[in-house]
């Protein structure tokens, strides 16, 4: 898939608090779960980033991008991938969620040429916080959330379907992409 002008930021960031280490290192089905996330993603998403305020992951060879807004969770990692690159749309996928549909990941892509946000839900939670492509015209709703302190990934979806200049799509999923957030869950 030829995406010229869409980001990629794997969010390798978070405090890791259930698995009482950095996730992104950890070993899964043979790669750490950073490549688990990069692999699918790394030959057309152009620039790449991983967003992380740690330094360990500079042997990836890719730019680090560091939260502008420490300590707020993942929306900082958005507000962060979207201020980098303000010139297309950014998919963003975690680096604990080692399989994620790639082809899921290129229809999000092609359908963000169309809206301002692309994200998945399922019928038992109404909105999954990644992955999700966010294009720039989103910014100042997460600026003006952090502003606020309402640190919720789902509120941008919300107040951007509360915006008519914003267009805003769900991919309906069947089943929630694997995500490792314990030892177990490295073995299953």
């Amino acid at each position: 898939m030829n995406s010229s002008g869409v980001c990629g930021v794997v969010l390798c960031g978070g405090k890791s608090s259930r698995m009482g280490t950095d996730k992104g290192l950890l070993v899964y089905q043979g790669k750490t779960l950073v490549e688990h996330a990069l692999d699918p993603i790394r030959s057309w998403c152009h620039p790449l980033y991983i967003s992380t305020n740690a330094l360990h992951y500079q042997h990836l060879g890719l730019p680090l991008i560091s939260d502008i807004h420490q300590g707020i969770g993942p929306l900082a990692a958005w507000h962060a991938g979207l201020t980098q690159h303000r010139s297309g749309p950014v998919l963003f996928v975690a680096c604990d969620m080692p399989d994620v549909n790639v082809s899921l990941l290129q229809e999000m892509v092609r359908m963000a040429t169309s809206f301002d946000v692309v994200y998945c839900q399922l019928s038992i939670e109404p909105i999954l916080p990644l992955p999700v492509v966010l294009g720039p015209k989103i910014l100042p709703v997460i600026e003006a959330l952090i502003g606020e302190k309402d640190y919720k990934l789902q509120r941008v979806v919300e107040q951007a379907g509360a915006d008519a200049s914003l267009k805003i799509r769900a991919i309906a999923l069947d089943k929630e992409p694997k995500n490792i957030n314990s030892s177990t869950d490295l073995t299953n």
